[in-house]
């Protein structure tokens, strides 16, 4: 099964800190954070920031679990 999470709307900054650790809360509220297969984003610094962070908070490597800049564009295609 595949499922589509979107973040809640955040009061915070926007720093990739804070949004790693929004993410972090919606995947351990959904008890799924072991799941945690893939990212798609931008190259933006917020957003490697953002995946070090949740690297950190998950225990995990993101390194090649990331396809960045073409991947996002295909997926606003898409």
């Amino acid at each position: 099964m595949i499922v589509l999470l979107a973040l809640l709307r955040m009061y915070s900054r926007h720093t990739g800190v804070s949004i790693a650790e929004q993410i972090y809360k919606i995947l351990t509220h959904f008890r799924i954070a072991n799941n945690f297969g893939y990212t798609i984003a931008n190259n933006a610094s917020k957003n490697t920031a953002c995946l070090d962070h949740l690297s950190e908070l998950l225990g995990i490597t993101l390194d090649s679990r990331c396809v960045m800049c073409i991947g996002h564009v295909i997926n606003l295609v898409a």
